[in-house]
């Protein structure tokens, strides 16, 4: 599998898009390491799924995208039907990697954020806080995530 050339962001939400979420801010410096070509479009969290579907066909229907990297798994299926209904083939990823998503959806591509350690970190934090409310905490707690490519 090449680099791909022209990709598109979907945020599954405007609310990913304003301000730029730091999952998008983490797909666009790579895409600027590798100097891709990529667009940037997002849907309205409140929409219908057949709104969504209607917006990443137009999304899609002109352009040659080789890839299509979503904020989230939802968004990403949603894309992947669309790219079939058009008889398209591009990469699709996702960003969550829940386990309920990848047994129902084994092949998609995503970004699995590891929700135990995130719960962990937060209940230490709390009870860090409980036990004495004068703790400095940081602002920002950064955890990894992992790709997960089963194809």
């Amino acid at each position: 599998m090449g680099r791909k050339k022209k990709i598109i962001i979907i945020a599954g939400a405007k609310e990913d898009y304003y301000p730029i979420s730091d999952r998008i801010k983490g797909m666009i410096r790579v895409f600027n390491t590798f100097d891709s070509k990529f667009d940037l479009r997002s849907l309205s969290a409140s929409d219908s799924i057949i709104a969504k579907k209607i917006a990443i066909l137009q999304f899609l229907k002109d352009d040659k995208y080789d890839a299509i990297c979503c904020t989230d798994d939802i968004t990403a299926l949603l894309a992947k039907e669309c790219a079939d209904y058009l008889g398209k083939v591009p990469l699709i990823t996702g960003f969550d990697g829940s386990h309920l998503i990848q047994s129902l959806f084994p092949n998609l591509i995503s970004a699995r954020q590891h929700t135990k350690e995130i719960a962990e970190l937060m209940c230490d934090l709390l009870l860090r806080q409980i036990n004495d409310p004068s703790v400095s905490l940081e602002s920002v707690y950064t955890l990894p995530v992992s790709l997960i490519n089963q194809n």
